[in-house]
């Protein structure tokens, strides 16, 4: 396949919209797609080996996901840097594993952005809580405010003291990400 280099972003939902606010990517992605949003999307249940190849081919990429901790705006978007944190399995990966493969495999690294959305309901369920939708919309607000356009290019401007990277925990012990826990009680 071409490494050629797409000149838009691509927006990655992370969830599962069977298990309530879990849906939280899924819902960002089918939120921005009726507003109008033209960029790529994909929808994932879980990052894989396989989404280093897919996101080489862009300049510059944005994961959301949902986050059980509450977030003083309801969300928060940091930037990504490659980690080598993988677990025993190559089954579920973080967007720092999978920007550390794409760097490592297609010698590209995009500009990476990793945007955590709080939730607080993960029963089996096809819908969002109050909670969960009210951060919804301020993720989405944002994001047609300040990075619709050009994230590369904006996001940046908008965190220039940004020095942290993406949180996903892979090792052992707890987590309050419910993808890549360790720890079933957090978001179960």
């Amino acid at each position: 396949m071409s490494n050629t280099k797409h000149s838009h972003a691509l927006v990655i939902g992370i969830g599962n919209n069977g298990r309530g606010d879990d849906g939280l990517g899924w819902a960002f992605i089918e939120a921005i797609r009726k507003a109008g949003y033209l960029g790529d999307t994909v929808l994932r249940y879980q990052l894989q080996v396989e989404d280093a190849e897919l996101i080489s081919r862009y300049q510059s990429v944005l994961f959301v996901d949902a986050y059980k901790p509450r977030l003083r705006e309801g969300f928060e978007i940091s930037i990504c840097i490659p980690a080598n944190d993988f677990s025993f399995s190559t089954h579920q990966l973080s967007p720092a594993s999978v920007l550390c493969l794409c760097r490592e495999l297609y010698q590209t690294e995009p500009q990476t952005y990793l945007m955590l959305i709080s939730g607080r309901d993960w029963r089996l369920q096809l819908s969002l809580s109050t909670f969960a939708k009210n951060n919804l919309d301020s993720a989405t607000n944002f994001f047609y405010a300040n990075c619709q356009k050009s994230l590369s290019e904006v996001a940046p401007k908008l965190f220039p003291d940004l020095s942290g990277s993406c949180n996903y925990p892979l090792k052992s012990g707890p987590s309050s990400h419910g993808h890549f826990s360790t720890d079933s009680s957090r978001k179960a």
